[in-house]
């Protein structure tokens, strides 16, 4: 389902949820898509609306993970600034509510009947024939943390600052001189010729006495300071060994069963249909007469051709009113009572009043997924429960080990009331080993905190991702300190050598300069022609540095010296510039761009003055 799910959002119109949580914010990020709770203490107030303690670390809970998650399989929490990471998620809070309150102040709605047709209109949220997967939604709202009605009212909440940022966007234009200028700038080409003066051929040029490298050891001894490290001895009491021997009974698989029962019967889902009558182009005792009136003719008429005909929902009426299978939370509450209330297939509700009109309401089917007996079920019941029972294991063996570790000067008690072997490490530093157990991160933390590494006393009890425990003590210390001068006097040659040839090339490259601003250079240079602005024909930064230069100039500017990566340095002149041109669809395009540069100008400066008015506090 996930699969098919994935798929149906890639179409044109099955992006339009996506859209809604995402371009809203696009000027903020991505982590503004968690759900706004005002509930609660307010730890953020912009003129006066709320934001709660709760909501405001959950966004930054949310951050962090995703600063984990770009950082890789090997991120180190400890290189996240905590208290910059809250301050910019306060920033970003009080921008979306200050874009928030400036939508509302301009009475930007989106209106619970506009709602509902955007979610039935929406195919990503239809089943195979046609009608309203409700499921699908809740699915849609409970990855983004939130209820069907809470993601209901996120959704109505965005598009209305979609619709107020993107009415700022179509407010601004773009000249027709303007795109023309950016045209023939951005597209522009250049004739250009020019020498690299390379590390690699100078380098070997280059030598470097003993007295050189001995006076930049001792000037620089503090870069060749060797890490502290150190080796720890530890016990480690294996979850294998926790899980072993555990055994539920017949009554606990029974019990666990009865309960899967229980729960699945209660998920039992019912496919709905309706008709509604708006009370748009009639009142409201006209239309609930109407619907009084159908819903006495459903009785011995079908109630989908019923629909089709009468029932004023664009969202349905075409499928004869078929919703789906209905999942509370979206709906209305009386709506939904209604709902709850039918419990035979085929009944039809009295007519149903809500705020867009009067409904009829028909229970087409109840279906509940297929339930495996008892004895399908055994074997997952039993690995849930042996599961559950280790974690409580798990739970008083960690107590039980702390117990010993804590009232013993080293491990052999804990070795021997536990019958663990102590196994021992080689040294390793801050970061952990490459391997083993001192390559977990908390493991490296412990064996380095002053109780294990100034008190020599053992640490507290770990648990290890795979639910192993582990207890470390110092073995060994390596305190930081100097190379020997002959241990890296290799490597500082090699630097030394290198910082001279950088040296070498610069110095070359600036007497070529002279030349060719004295128009008396007598050497060939590597000509090209027709390098553009963002162009990969010559390394990037000659090419920005020939663009920066000035073409056909008598006073020098149109030559050109810059250092390239790794030290290279690179002389040249531009020829010739060539204009660039424009076809009607890159008019339209760079026309657009400019566009859409213009309104996120204004709306940073719209931000900036909202919050410079703004009453702002923060707890």
């Amino acid at each position: 389902m996930l699969e098919e799910f994935r798929n149906s959002f890639r179409g044109t119109t099955g992006k339009i949820i996506i859209t809604v949580l995402v371009c809203t914010f696009a000027f903020f990020g991505a982590s503004s898509i968690v759900t706004m709770d005002f509930s609660g203490r307010a730890a953020v107030k912009v003129n006066g609306e709320g934001i709660s303690a709760q909501v405001l670390n959950s966004r930054v809970n949310a951050e962090r993970q995703n600063m984990l998650q770009r950082m890789g399989q090997n991120a180190d929490p400890s290189l996240i600034d905590e208290s910059l990471l809250r301050q910019q998620v306060i920033e970003r809070i009080i921008q979306e509510e200050l874009i928030a309150q400036a939508a509302r102040n301009a009475n930007f709605v989106f209106s619970d009947r506009e709602m509902d047709r955007l979610l039935f209109n929406e195919q990503s949220f239809r089943t195979a024939d046609g009608s309203f997967d409700s499921a699908r939604f809740s699915m849609v709202a409970a990855q983004q943390g939130m209820t069907a009605r809470q993601f209901r009212q996120r959704i109505a909440e965005s598009q209305a600052l979609n619709q107020w940022i993107v009415g700022l966007e179509q407010s601004e234009f773009s000249l027709p001189y303007e795109v023309e200028y950016y045209a023939r700038m951005s597209n522009e080409t250049r004739d250009i010729e020019y020498k690299i003066f390379r590390i690699e051929e100078l380098i070997n040029e280059v030598t470097v006495d003993d007295v050189a490298v001995a006076q930049f050891y001792d000037e620089n001894r503090e870069e060749f300071l060797t890490p502290e490290r150190v080796a720890i001895e530890y016990v480690r009491y294996s979850a294998d060994r926790i899980a072993a021997g555990l055994e539920p009974t017949e009554a606990e698989i029974q019990a666990a069963y009865d309960a899967y029962l229980a729960l699945e019967s209660s998920s039992a889902q019912k496919q709905i249909a309706h008709i509604l009558i708006t009370t748009d182009s009639r009142s409201a005792p006209e239309a609930r007469d109407l619907a009084a009136d159908l819903a006495a003719r459903a009785a011995n008429e079908d109630f989908a051709a019923l629909a089709q005909e009468y029932s004023e929902d664009p969202g349905s009426a075409d499928f004869g009113g078929d919703l789906g299978y209905f999942m509370s939370g979206i709906f209305d509450p009386e709506f939904e009572q209604a709902v709850a209330a039918l419990s035979a297939v085929g009944e039809v509700s009295a007519p149903v009043r809500t705020e867009f009109g009067y409904h009829l309401i028909k229970l087409l089917d109840i279906a509940s997924s297929d339930i495996p007996s008892l004895e399908e079920m055994t074997a997952d019941l039993r690995s849930q429960l042996i599961a559950r029972q280790a974690a409580s294991r798990l739970v008083e063996v960690r107590e039980e080990l702390a117990n010993v570790v804590f009232t013993s000067l080293d491990l052999t008690e804990a070795a021997e009331v536990f019958e663990l072997e102590i196994q021992r490490t080689d040294l390793f530093t801050r970061n952990g080993a490459a391997s083993g157990v001192a390559a977990n991160s908390d493991v490296a933390t412990a064996a380095f905190s002053g109780l294990v590494l100034n008190e020599e006393l053992n640490s507290d009890v770990i648990t290890l991702p795979d639910n192993s425990l582990v207890v470390v003590r110092k073995l060994d210390y390596e305190a930081p300190d100097y190379e020997p001068l002959e241990n890296v006097a290799d490597d500082i040659n090699e630097y030394l050598r290198f910082l001279a040839a950088v040296e070498a090339a610069e110095f070359e490259a600036g007497a070529l300069r002279d030349a060719l601003l004295a128009g008396d250079a007598d050497v060939v240079l590597e000509r090209v022609e027709g390098v553009s602005r963002f162009g990969s024909r010559v390394p990037a930064n000659l090419n920005q540095a020939a663009f920066r230069a000035v073409p056909n100039s008598d006073d020098g500017r149109d030559v050109f010296i810059v250092r390239l990566e790794r030290g290279d340095w690179a002389v040249g002149r531009v020829l010739n510039a060539n204009d660039g041109t424009l076809d009607e669809e890159e008019r339209g395009q760079i026309a657009a761009y400019l566009e859409r540069v213009v309104a996120g100008t204004i709306l940073d400066n719209l931000v900036g003055d909202l919050r410079s008015e703004a009453r702002i506090r923060v707890r």
